[in-house]
C-alpha cells in the first residue's frame, strides 16, 4: 500500500507514524522542507497540492489513497479537483468538513439534534470561552472573567461578534471519540480523555478515559447521531466536557485528528488509517470491534529547552525540525523526537503502555526521572495526576 500525506505538521506526523505502523509506503508532500513528518516518511516532496509538477503528478499516480492532512479550504479544494483528476482516492470528506470547520453551522446541527452542549453569551454567567468561529484546535481561544475581558476579545458591542463563538466556560475534563461513516454506516471508536495545558492545547492523551460505560455509551451515541446528520464519508473527531456528571458537546472536527488515533492504536491494536482504506479504496463499509480491555496509555509532548523539562501542548511538535521513532526513550515505550544528544533544546511524544493506568503513571514518574537525572534537567510540572 502506497499513500501521499498532504502537510507535514501534526496531522501528518500522525498519518505518517500510523501508515509505518501499517508497513505502508508514504510519500509526504509539504510547501516547507524541515516538517516534522519529513523524518518518518519515506519519500519527500517539497512542492504545493496542485499536482501540477511533472515529478508531483508521478508520484501522486504512484499512490493507493491521499491523505489530506491540512486544513486549508482553498489547498484541500485544489486537492480534491487533482484526486479527481487523476483518479486517486482521497481520504477526505468534502461537506462534512467545511460543516465541522464553521462552528456556526456545527452549532446549529447539535441544537436541530437536541444534543447537550455549553449555553452561549448572553444566555449564560460569566466566566466566557471564546473562540474563532472557522478555525479548529486551541488557536485563539480566550478566557473572558468579566465583560472587560469579553469587549477586549470581540469589540465594545459584544452582542455583534461575528467571526467568534462565544459560550460558557464549563470546567472539567474533556473527552474525544473519532466516529467513521461509509456505505451508508456510521461506526464509533473508542474513547479518550484529552488534557489541556494552560492554552487550551492538548498537552496529553489518556486511555482508559475514566468514564463511566454509561456515559460512554451516551457519547458514542452523540458522536454517531451527529455523523449520521451529516452523511459522513470518512472519519470525524468529537470532543465533550464532562461538567457536573453531564457531558457537553463542544466541537467536531471532520478529518484526520492527530494524537488521539496513536492512542488508541497503543491501546486496542485498532489502526485507525486501515479504516479509511477500507472506505475509501475497498469502498466497505466501517466496522471497529468494541475494546473494553485495552492497555492503558499515557500519550504525552515533553519540551526540554534551557536546562528545563516541562509538559507543553502540541503546538510545540508542530514547530519541531524533523521528527524520528525512538524505542525504550528513557524508558517510555516509543518516542516521536528531534532529541539528539547534548542538545539543549528538543521536543518529543513519549508513549507510555501498560495493562493497568495505575501501571502506566508509575512508569510515567521513572521516565521523567530518569530524564531528568540523566541530562541534568530541572522538572516543571512533570508530576502525574492523582488516579
Amino acid at each position: 500500500m502506497r499513500v501521499a500525506v498532504i502537510g507535514g505538521k501534526l496531522q501528518g506526523v500522525e498519518a505518517s507514524y500510523l501508515a509505518r505502523k501499517e508497513r505502508w509506503h508514504v510519500t509526504l508532500i509539504d510547501r516547507e522542507e524541515e516538517v516534522p513528518a519529513r523524518g518518518i516518511c519515506d519519500d519527500f516532496i517539497k512542492g504545493d497540492v496542485t499536482g501540477k509538477t511533472p515529478r508531483m503528478r508521478k508520484k501522486l499516480d504512484e499512490v493507493d489513497l491521499i491523505i489530506p492532512a491540512v486544513e486549508d479550504k482553498a489547498a484541500l479544494e485544489r486537492l480534491n479537483e487533482t484526486a479527481a483528476e487523476r483518479n486517486i482516492p482521497i481520504a477526505h470528506d468534502a461537506k462534512a468538513f467545511l460543516l465541522s470547520f464553521s462552528k456556526i453551522e456545527s452549532n446549529v446541527l447539535f441544537k436541530r439534534l437536541d444534543l447537550p452542549m455549553p449555553r452561549s453569551w448572553p444566555h449564560c454567567t460569566f466566566p466566557v470561552f471564546i473562540k474563532p468561529a472557522f478555525s479548529s484546535g486551541s488557536r485563539g481561544t480566550v478566557k473572558a472573567e468579566n465583560i472587560f475581558d469579553l469587549r477586549r476579545a470581540v469589540g465594545q458591542d459584544e452582542h455583534t461578534h461575528r467571526n467568534m463563538i462565544l459560550q460558557e466556560y464549563l470546567p472539567g475534563p474533556v473527552y474525544s471519540i473519532e466516529v467513521f461513516g461509509g456505505e451508508n454506516r456510521c461506526a464509533a471508536g473508542q474513547v479518550t480523555r484529552v488534557e489541556m495545558d494552560e492554552g487550551y492545547d492538548c498537552m496529553r492523551v489518556v486511555v482508559p478515559s475514566g468514564l463511566s460505560r454509561e456515559l460512554e455509551k451516551k457519547f458514542e451515541a452523540y458522536g454517531l447521531a451527529i455523523a449520521e446528520a451529516m452523511h459522513l464519508n470518512g472519519i470525524m473527531d468529537v470532543e465533550a466536557i464532562l461538567h457536573n456528571g453531564s457531558l457537553k458537546i463542544i466541537e467536531i472536527d471532520a478529518r484526520l485528528p492527530s494524537q488521539t488515533p496513536t492512542a488508541v492504536y497503543h491501546s486496542s491494536g485498532i489502526n485507525y488509517l486501515s479504516t479509511l482504506r477500507d472506505i475509501f479504496c475497498l469502498k466497505k463499509e466501517p466496522v471497529l470491534p468494541k475494546v473494553h480491555d485495552g492497555n492503558a496509555v499515557i500519550y504525552e509532548h515533553l519540551l526540554v529547552s534551557n536546562g528545563i523539562l516541562d509538559i507543553r501542548g502540541e503546538h510545540i511538535i508542530a514547530k519541531a525540525g524533523p521528527v524520528a521513532i525512538i524505542e525504550n526513550f528513557f524508558g517510555s515505550d516509543e518516542a516521536i523526537t528531534d532529541y539528539t544528544p547534548r542538545a539543549s533544546h528538543w521536543v518529543a511524544t513519549i508513549i507510555i503502555t501498560e495493562r493497568r493506568i495505575e501501571d502506566a503513571w508509575e512508569r510515567h514518574r521513572r521516565v521523567m526521572e530518569t530524564v531528568a537525572r540523566t541530562l541534568k534537567l530541572t522538572c516543571r510540572r512533570t508530576e502525574a495526576p492523582v488516579v
